[in-house]
């Protein structure tokens, strides 16, 4: 069984694409109105896929607030917005915003034994969810992680959230290293936010 674990969905064509690409699905959202959408892909694909959509965040807290920026009421993060961010993304209007509460789980209470493809895309969180669950990622059980990481700007580390645990490149690679993956750097996304995958490497299954 093909199985996505998907961390941080919002709603887009490429979440559906990967539902469609699994046999099981479980999305974590937890802005309330992509929850809700996230839902009526189980009526779209009916007894073709198992979706199940977690409402949360995925954080070691039990609630946590939730930023939810002016960019068409989807756009969201558990961390302050640094400086950093504000520079590198000046068509964002990050003053004007709503602050909702939001319940978090652990993601170890959802995995699997093996899993297919994990994507994270946290805002800032995608390192501690990783460090969450070390043991899979150790014995090589999930085929292809996929995350994002805070990274350079004109040769300066940048933070693009406050108040949140380290999310840098160089800690991200530290955790990856002597692990049983491969890593990829996406080289067409911007250096301060890069996109890394990781894929296992065929003989290194431990578990």
């Amino acid at each position: 069984m093909r199985t996505l674990i998907q961390v941080g969905c919002n709603f887009t064509l490429d979440v559906i694409d990967l539902v469609r690409s699994h046999d099981l699905s479980i999305l974590f959202e937890p802005l309330p109105e992509c929850a809700a959408k996230l839902r009526q892909l189980q009526e779209f694909f009916g007894e073709l896929k198992t979706i199940i959509v977690v409402q949360a965040a995925v954080l070691q807290h039990d609630w946590r607030e939730l930023r939810k920026y002016n960019n068409n009421g989807l756009s969201s993060s558990l961390g302050i917005v640094s400086e950093d961010a504000r520079m590198l993304y000046p068509q964002v209007n990050w003053t004007a915003q709503e602050i909702i509460r939001v319940k978090c789980v652990s993601l170890v209470d959802y995995m699997p034994h093996r899993v297919t493809t994990l994507k994270i895309d946290a805002q800032g969180c995608d390192l501690e969810i990783l460090r969450s669950i070390d043991p899979w990622i150790r014995e090589g059980r999930i085929e292809t992680i996929q995350c994002e990481c805070d990274g350079t700007h004109l040769n300066r580390d940048v933070r693009l959230y406050d108040f949140l645990p380290d999310n840098s490149e160089a800690s991200l690679l530290q955790f990856m290293l002597n692990k049983p993956y491969t890593s990829e750097r996406d080289p067409g996304r911007v250096e301060w936010n890069p996109d890394y995958t990781f894929r296992r490497r065929a003989d290194d299954v431990l578990g």
